[in-house]
């Protein structure tokens, strides 16, 4: 079996010397430099060593629950010039959908940025700690949100910027 895997890295190797001689690849290696892409992907990792400790990235967490909140944002209705309904009721109604889009894509944007922590909170009903990270809510809710908005590792604080900087 090693012998196997040695015949393919060989194979593997040939190639991409092959590929190195085309006069178009030799033009690209002197565009690019450094930057070239040679291709193949990267697994993120999750746990990392070093040493005798682990390192946890939970960015990939983080993430889902940012996603997380824009499908719950999503279902809330919301109040955009006179009319209240969801984001996808409000983006059919040709009278208010520009401005709607508009708002829910910079809150989006607000969520996808957010990344610093400002508090914890406590779980009603677990009563587990969540740190806590604050965003812009360019759109007015019929009800008020919920403070803060819990999710699986983060809890979300909604942060209304004044009328006049909302627009």
């Amino acid at each position: 079996m090693i012998k196997q895997i040695t015949k393919q890295l060989d194979h593997e190797k040939g190639k991409a010397r092959d590929r190195a001689r085309n006069p178009e690849y030799q033009e690209r290696f002197r565009e690019e430099g450094q930057n070239f892409d040679r291709g193949g992907t990267s697994v993120p990792k999750i746990v990392s060593f070093r040493g005798s400790i682990a390192y946890l990235d939970k960015r990939p967490f983080y993430m889902d629950d940012k996603q997380s909140l824009i499908r719950t944002l999503e279902a809330i209705k919301f109040l955009v010039a006179g009319q209240l309904n969801t984001i996808s009721k409000l983006l059919k109604n040709p009278a208010v959908a520009a401005e709607a889009a508009d708002r829910f894509e910079r809150t989006k944007l607000s969520i996808l940025r957010a990344d610093q922590i400002t508090s914890t909170a406590t779980h009603p009903k677990t009563g587990r700690q969540f740190p806590v990270i604050p965003f812009k809510c360019f759109l007015q809710p019929a009800d008020p949100l919920p403070e803060p908005i819990f999710k699986k590792c983060l809890a979300f604080s909604a942060v209304f910027p004044s009328p006049d900087r909302a627009k």
